[in-house]
């Protein structure tokens, strides 16, 4: 299987390690899609820009019937994520789902196409996780959660059980949100921030100054702020 990696910041590079290290014997990386860059500035040592989405569905040798997409766009701004996997699907490519041979997907769970499991994720039973959506290292969702299309994870990010996140939702570092809540599409969750509470959409949650010293603990760490 040839891939063509779309992106060329951290998660893409860490999704270049994680096929060639794992996958290599399967999938081969032919190079990288970014919207932004110039064709031909190097990515890695041995990896360059090929061009834009535009250019790269031309050309027959990374075309969608040649090669499939693997999402690894920046998550700073989901929905404009989701809204470049959309146009990078209408061109026909297929994404392929990426499970790190050190995560765990429990029974009756599914993923969708393009979904990303990164290391030591635990996703337990009776969970289904949309298209596009990336999971960090360490993340675990509990039992019966879902989570719609493009949602992004960071690492530690703990999700309880029968959770609800609605699409073009990204939850920062060691954020948890807690069992039974349902947090609404196009939500910023912001790193180590408890939810525990029902969260309308498009709402940015971010930390209390005041309450995030060391000694903190468990306390409920976040106000709500709208967004522009």
């Amino acid at each position: 299987m040839r891939m063509l990696i779309y992106g060329t910041g951290r998660l893409a590079q860490q999704m270049l390690h994680l096929v060639t290290a794992h996958f290599g014997q399967r999938c081969t990386v032919a190079g990288f899609v970014d919207d932004q860059r110039r064709p031909g500035e190097p990515v890695t040592a041995d990896h360059r820009v090929l061009g834009d989405l535009d250019t790269v569905a031309r050309f027959p040798a990374t075309g969608p019937r040649r090669v499939c997409l693997v999402p690894a766009l920046d998550p700073r701004d989901q929905p404009a994520r989701g809204r470049a996997l959309a146009r990078a699907r209408q061109f026909g490519y297929q994404f392929p789902i990426i499970v790190h041979p050190d995560a765990c997907v429990e029974s009756r769970s599914e993923l969708g196409a393009g979904v990303i499991v990164q290391a030591g994720v635990v996703v337990s039973r009776s969970v289904r996780i949309g298209d596009f959506c990336h999971l960090e290292s360490g993340v675990i969702v509990g039992a019966g959660s879902v989570l719609d299309e493009n949602v992004h994870l960071a690492a530690g990010v703990t999700v309880g059980d029968r959770v609800q996140i609605g699409r073009d939702t990204t939850v920062g570092l060691h954020a948890t949100i807690a069992g039974g809540m349902t947090v609404d599409a196009g939500t910023v969750v912001a790193p180590h921030v408890l939810v525990a509470s029902n969260v309308a959409a498009s709402t940015r949650l971010v930390p209390i100054p005041s309450l995030t010293r060391p000694d903190a603990g468990s306390a409920v760490v976040f106000d709500e702020v709208s967004h522009a």
